[in-house]
């Protein structure tokens, strides 16, 4: 029902070079393994029916040559099941991961599977935000057995579930803050439309879908005891009625839109303390050292809004930028796709110092970022502009950090901003009687720390500043200090 092809979750041995992935178990139709390193997903018989019509309909082909569902390979077929490969997703993400945008662009994804399956006699069984995964900013579904017969003058099954996972956590990132959708850890099943209810601002019962699809949907809830969709179960709704509800709840989505306030770090390159020759200095000298490693995928771990991932991506196989920001996050994520990156930029909400841990039944059905990371196997970790915010703000030492890095990626790209730079010293200056605790908070021990793991390759004073630009290259990967 959910994660397949990138970074696979934790697995249960089956047998020899086989494993059960975990995030599985909730589908009866059938599960996710890995073979000899490779996803597969196995097809019970109980869904023959299904991925048959899915497949001989044509629906199988539309949406894939829309890019709207994941591709696969029949591997083999048997009484027992079906076998099949499918296309790998670069990295897994979750929706505590995504911004605004893209938790939209996820939502409207399912709507518009719905209407192209309507006219195939298919639905979608489930709206769960797992089974979406971005190629860089492009939503695609990856739930090849979340297709069922539609139901004449049936309602929507998966609309309670399609609230809890999206129109929810939208309306709370809108209304109440921005990086709401980070709770999501702790609602795997989406957040509960009573709780969304009672935390959105009484201007919002105004609205009549916000009404009808929050309000009155927690009402119904809570009036019947039981979480169930927002139609009745002995409702019938026609399909020509369905297909408008799909349409008016894309066109609500599509109008939705977050206040445009500015946020401490949205914005920070049209503020940045950089020299326009030194910020170009900079930009040229971390692109030369990509091309000089030859680093094809690349971790730009405090990428603000994205400027240095955008300014690598062309010619990339794929571009990680994330950041604390939501508001930067999500202006990285649509100037990708503006310039025509939207394929190899994946831009994620992570708060590097506190980032997405594993979750789920026994911790283990969602796996941590920073695993997913190191198994994805970077060439090149960025981190410009960080090591003040790692070390000062959230109280890291150097050896952590570089221990961090050193586990995660062959080569590192680092700046090292000095107690000098006002940046560093806005920072400090908030520190008032803890300052001596940063007193360790110095290039040469900087130096020395990094250069216990690392071998540093190239250093690079950037023009006018306090900061200082190095290249290096990891000694061996370490586990995390």
């Amino acid at each position: 029902m959910t994660l397949t092809q990138g970074t696979p979750s934790p697995s249960i041995p089956l047998s020899g070079s086989i494993a059960r992935c975990n995030s599985f178990f909730r589908d009866p139709s059938g599960y996710v393994f890995t073979e000899k390193g490779q996803i597969r997903r196995m097809i019970r018989p109980l869904y023959f029916r299904e991925f048959d019509h899915l497949e001989k309909s044509g629906l199988y082909k539309e949406l894939v040559d829309w890019g709207l569902l994941i591709p696969h390979t029949l591997l083999d077929r048997s009484a027992e099941g079906i076998t099949i490969a499918p296309q790998r997703v670069p990295l897994i993400t979750y929706p505590s991961e995504w911004s605004f945008e893209a938790l939209k662009g996820a939502a409207l994804l399912h709507l518009k599977i719905n209407v192209v399956a309507m006219d195939f006699n298919m639905i979608l069984k489930d709206a769960t935000a797992y089974n979406v995964q971005f190629i860089g900013s492009a939503p695609i579904f990856i739930d090849t057995l979340s297709f069922d017969f539609y139901k004449e003058d049936h309602p929507w099954d998966a609309f309670g579930q399609f609230c809890r996972h999206f129109i929810a956590p939208l309306l709370l990132m809108k209304y109440r803050s921005l990086d709401f959708n980070r709770v999501l850890t702790s609602f795997i099943d989406g957040i509960p439309v009573d709780m969304a209810s009672s935390l959105l601002p009484k201007r919002t019962h105004l609205g009549l879908f916000i009404k009808s699809n929050i309000h009155m949907h927690a009402k119904s809830i809570r009036r019947n005891q039981e979480d169930s969709s927002s139609f009745k179960k002995t409702a019938k709704l026609s399909k020509k009625g369905l297909l408008n509800i799909f349409r008016y709840t894309s066109s609500f989505l599509e109008g939705l839109h977050y206040p445009k306030k500015q946020s401490e770090w949205g914005q920070y390159y049209d503020s940045t303390n950089y020299s326009e020759e030194a910020f170009k200095e900079k930009d040229n000298r971390v692109r030369s050292w990509i091309e000089e490693i030859q680093a094809s995928r690349i971790w730009d771990a405090g990428g603000n809004d994205g400027h240095f991932s955008r300014s690598i991506a062309p010619g990339k196989e794929l571009v990680v930028t994330s950041d604390i920001d939501p508001v930067a996050v999500d202006r990285s994520f649509m100037l990708s796709k503006e310039v025509g990156l939207g394929k190899n930029i994946l831009s994620l909400l992570i708060d590097l110092a506190n980032p997405t841990p594993s979750f789920g039944f026994t911790n283990t059905e969602r796996t941590s970022f920073i695993e997913r990371i190191r198994a994805t196997s970077f060439d090149c970790s960025l981190a410009l502009a960080l090591i003040h915010h790692l070390c000062i703000s959230n109280g890291l030492s150097f050896p952590m950090v570089a221990g961090l890095f050193a586990s995660l990626s062959t080569h590192l790209i680092i700046e090292f901003v000095d107690r000098r730079d006002d940046r560093v010293e806005r920072i400090l200056g908030n520190m008032r009687g803890r300052r001596s605790l940063f007193d360790f908070y110095t290039r040469e021990n900087f130096e020395k720390d990094f250069s216990s793991v690392f071998t540093i390759k190239d250093t690079l004073a950037i023009p006018q500043s306090f900061r200082v630009l190095y290249l290096m290259e990891s000694k061996k990967l370490l586990p995390t200090i």
